[in-house]
């Protein structure tokens, strides 16, 4: 088995790269919500199909090597499901304050991402 340090960085790009994916995906779902509804509608839409992206790729091609049961994946669905909920709050409490939904969309993304990560590692790697 490889250093524990390389499973990190192996992780960590294919998490990137998948991410990138999901990102743009619900980004240009988010950003074209805006037009139709509030931000935190279209913010949970987007989330939604994240979720399934998550629920879907992630177990195994993204913790390659990780926890691919049943149970993981639904822990990793759920663990999305709490990032989103903590994601949402923080995207309705800049907003307002006064931060443009733009904005507070970029400052959620980064937190969101960080937290699902290492989140996200830390479920899958468990049993592995």
């Amino acid at each position: 088995m490889p250093p524990a340090r390389n499973h990190f960085a192996s992780d960590a790009t294919r998490f990137i790269i998948a991410g990138v994916l999901n990102t743009g995906l619900t980004t240009l779902i988010y950003l074209a919500g805006l037009f139709v509804v509030p931000p935190a509608i279209s913010y949970a839409v987007a989330w939604m199909v994240g979720i399934a992206f998550v629920m879907k790729f992630y177990p195994g091609r993204v913790f390659v090597g990780g926890d691919r049961s049943y149970r993981g994946r639904v822990s990793l669905g759920l663990l999305t499901i709490v990032v989103f909920l903590i994601g949402l709050a923080l995207l309705r409490t800049l907003i307002g304050q006064g931060v443009g939904p733009r904005v507070a969309f970029l400052v959620t993304l980064i937190v969101t991402t960080a937290i699902n990560f290492f989140g996200g590692r830390a479920l899958s790697r468990r049993a592995a």
